[in-house]
């Protein structure tokens, strides 16, 4: 029998055969006011997919957004948030 993927090791997952998950995160979780749409449903969501085995998530990063303040200034604290 095979281990879940939450249960393999790190150098499991660096095996051959191993095919890491990505799982894209929905548009909305980051507002055009540059906010979390819903913190706890989020931290919520990402730890079921981490029980689920996936490796990592993505999220698109909107330009109108981070630079909403004008030219050349830039916001990231909501990436930053989510770690990125």
């Amino acid at each position: 029998m095979q281990a879940s993927p939450a249960a393999l090791t790190y150098d499991e997952k660096m095996l051959p055969n191993y095919v890491p998950i990505y799982v894209m995160l929905p548009l909305g979780v980051i507002t055009n006011d540059n906010v979390l749409e819903d913190k706890d449903k989020l931290e919520s969501q990402l730890k079921e997919l981490k029980a689920a085995g996936v490796d990592g998530v993505m999220v698109d990063v909107w330009w109108g957004i981070i630079e909403s303040k004008g030219p050349k200034q830039y916001d990231w604290s909501v990436w930053e948030k989510l770690g990125f």
